[in-house]
Parts: structure tokens; sequence; C-alpha cells
């Protein structure tokens, strides 16, 4: 699950798509739009170290769901760390999710809560499930 809110620093202006399922992956993406993009399209074509995206300064992270449940946490560097939870939360509603999450909330109930207690999380929550 997460929220539709993009922000740039304090403006907030619109909703923006945050999960896709890529072959048979979820994929969750927090931070710069254009980061994201580059690092879907990577994901795509089929993730070629040889060749990675160039980020420049932006600044990125993404959840990889794998359909057996993994978690993998990706940044700018492409460094993929599994996390051994059975949930994450990445992006600027990440401790108001995770401490909901903690006491029993759905993923969706915690993109609600973050919505109403952070500042940079809102628009519609947006959800997507593996098969």
């Amino acid at each position: 699950a997460a929220d539709s809110m993009s922000c740039w620093g304090d403006l907030c202006s619109y909703e923006t798509k945050k999960l896709y399922l890529i072959g048979a992956d979820l994929i969750g993406v927090s931070g710069h739009a254009g980061a994201e993009a580059l690092f879907l399209r990577w994901w795509r074509e089929g993730r070629d170290r040889t060749a990675p995206p160039n980020f420049g300064k932006q600044e990125f992270g993404a959840l990889v769901v794998d359909p057996s449940g993994i978690i993998d946490w990706f940044d700018e560097l492409l460094c993929a760390e599994t996390i051994h939870e059975p949930y994450f939360s990445i992006g600027s509603g990440q401790p108001f999710a995770l401490a909901a999450m903690d006491h029993g909330a759905t993923a969706l109930e915690a993109v609600h809560i973050a919505i109403k207690r952070d500042k940079n999380s809102g628009g519609e929550p947006r959800w997507l499930t593996l098969s």
C-alpha cells in the first residue's frame, strides 16, 4: 500500500503512482520521480548490473517484494538489503506506518495513519496484491 502525494521539498502538489507490478514482483518507490523512473526502467529491462542507471544526486528508495514474500530494499546505489521482517515501509511516512503495523494495522491502515500524521504523505491510498 502507498499514499499518492508527490512533494518537492515543502511543495506538495499532485497525486502520483508509487506502486507497480513488474513481472511477478511488486515494487513500491519513494523519492525523486526521475530516479524512480530510471529504477523502474532498469528493473523492467532485466537489471543489468553492467549498465546501471545514473541517478546523479537524486535520492530514492524502492521496495521489491517477490512472489515468495521476500522484501528487498534498494537505494540509489542499487544496493539491495533483504528485510528480515514480515513488513516494511519507506518514504517520509515510514515511522508512522511501521509503528502502526507493529500494533497490528494492515498495510492499507498504516498508510491511512501515515497520511494523518506525516505532512508529506497524502492523496488517496493505493494498494496492490501479489497473486
